[in-house]
């Protein structure tokens, strides 16, 4: 049976949309114990999917002698470590907010909204394009086995991810 890899693609982007809002529902909630335990497996399912794209997926990608206009082999890294920055900085916002006094929380909180939809905005803006060009781009030019084998890891790890507590 044919695993498309857009497809797959699609449920893990899709996952990793729900377990985000889950983790800001546990910060508005000032719920910091459940923010970080699901911030914590946001970030290494997402960690994990990043990987696998980047050893086995970005490389046949950057070999590819006919890209999309204005798709340089390098745009798919270039995404991922934006990816990385925005995590980075909604970690910063939920380490300070642990140190904070609890009558302060909140209100630090709505301040620091905009890095928690910046992430948002790029996972849906990286996703989007991976489902629009990357993955369906390789499954037009790559041989079926290939296919069928970075099908199988990414749906593991996705599987992984949406099976984990």
């Amino acid at each position: 049976m044919k695993i498309s890899l857009t497809l797959v693609n699609t449920a893990f982007h899709e996952a990793i949309d729900a377990a985000l809002v889950d983790t800001y529902e546990a910060l508005l909630a000032l719920d910091l114990d459940a923010a970080r335990t699901r911030w914590r497996r946001l970030n290494e399912g997402l960690a994990a999917h990043m990987e696998v794209e980047e050893r086995l997926v970005f490389p046949r990608w950057e070999a590819l002698e006919e890209r999309p206009p204005r798709s340089p082999a390098d745009l798919y890294t270039r995404d991922h470590e934006l990816v990385r920055r925005r995590l980075r900085d909604v970690s910063g916002v939920m380490a300070e907010l642990a140190l904070m006094a609890p009558e302060g929380r909140r209100r630090f909180l709505a301040q620091q909204l905009e890095p928690l939809v910046r992430l948002r905005g790029v996972l849906e803006h990286h996703g989007g394009r991976e489902d629009e060009q990357l993955y369906p781009w390789l499954e037009a030019r790559l041989p079926t086995a290939t296919v069928a084998e970075l099908s199988q890891a990414l749906l593991a790890v996705t599987r992984t991810f949406v099976d984990a507590p």
